[in-house]
């Protein structure tokens, strides 16, 4: 059994693993959520919330740093998901709830561990928590629910 693809008039493509050229539809799933999960609709909420609820001196990045890598951090996210739904055969409501609560927390764990966030009073960080959670929430079980239900 051969691993890669035999030459043909195309000399490159033998370089490619078979699993690439012969793209299955469970691929094509993982694609579309993480699709899905990096999307403007997805992400901006996010990004509207750090602008409004976080001071540049209140954070170790930038913008520009938040706005790349968190709509990666969401697909991924979403990919998880998916894959989790499929080992444990979770309804996709079921799917959607679980990771609102697990991906906020692994955000918040994230941010303390690194110590991402430099909030002056206790205040600011109960206001972060709570709007953290409450974006994830709604993201996960509305926007996210009904953009992968009618996609």
């Amino acid at each position: 059994m051969h691993l890669f693809v035999l030459p043909s008039e195309e000399p490159w493509i033998f370089l490619l693993p078979k699993s690439f050229l012969y793209q299955n539809k469970m691929s094509d799933e993982y694609l579309r959520a993480f699709v899905i999960g990096s999307s403007f609709l997805i992400f901006s909420p996010f990004l509207f919330l750090f602008i409004q609820l976080i001071k540049p001196k209140e954070v170790s990045y930038s913008y520009l740093t938040y706005s790349f890598v968190a709509p990666i951090s969401l697909g991924i996210m979403n990919v998880l998901s998916l894959y989790f739904q499929k080992i444990y055969h979770l309804s996709t409501e079921n799917r959607f709830l679980t990771m609102s609560l697990f991906a906020p927390t692994f955000v918040l764990s994230f941010v303390l561990f690194m110590k991402l966030y430099h909030f002056t009073y206790p205040e600011k960080w109960i206001l972060y928590i709570i709007s953290l959670y409450f974006m994830y929430f709604f993201t996960w079980n509305f926007t996210m629910y009904y953009i992968d239900k009618y996609t």
